[in-house]
């Protein structure tokens, strides 16, 4: 009698720890399966951005930035190209080359550089009143800029004249560098 008793609990014993053990085999690829998920998910990095002064939010992924942001880049980029004196060409020069590409770096020096010694021996002032901007291409990198520019020598407005540019921009590392800075039309 005893050992059907036995044989009972054992059978019951046995029954658990199958049970049991089906469950943590289960638990473990549940586990596993959050982690990969997880994994996964750590590698997708998003960061919305509101610029100072500027009130809609941006998005930028590793990947690319959305349409929000590479406007107000592109203005941004324009108006320190656009917007000089002879008394701020050299600081505008300086601050649009930080956002340079290397590779393209130099040559953008060398046409600033003539720009600023135009400017400062010519007496030049411009302003650049941005009107529309449209992108280009679906990665975010490539947009075109409309506006007013209004051309000073000394005080008196020389010219005012609608003008284009495309400003076209590498994506690395999760900044927008310039490539290329080109005037398009001018009426």
């Amino acid at each position: 009698m005893d050992l059907t008793v036995w044989k009972n609990n054992l059978k019951a014993v046995k029954s658990q720890r199958n049970y049991g053990l089906l469950l943590n085999v289960f638990l473990s690829v549940i586990i596993i399966l959050c982690l990969l998920i997880i994994y996964k998910k750590s590698n997708q990095h998003s960061t919305v951005i509101i610029p100072v002064g500027i009130s809609s939010p941006v998005n930028v992924t590793e990947k690319q930035v959305d349409a929000a942001y590479l406007t107000q880049w592109a203005e941004y980029i324009a108006s320190l190209k656009l917007n000089v004196t002879p008394d701020t060409a050299s600081k505008k020069q300086s601050k649009l080359l930080e956002h340079v590409t290397p590779q393209k770096y130099g040559a953008f020096k060398e046409h600033l550089l003539k720009e600023v010694e135009q400017v400062t021996q010519d007496e030049i002032s411009m302003v650049f009143y941005p009107k529309d901007s449209k992108i280009l291409d679906d990665n975010n990198t490539e947009i075109k800029v409309t506006g007013v520019l209004k051309i000073f020598i000394g005080d008196e407005v020389n010219q005012t004249l609608d003008v284009s540019y495309r400003l076209k921009f590498i994506f690395e590392n999760g900044r927008l560098f310039l490539d290329e800075f080109k005037e398009l039309s001018r009426v």
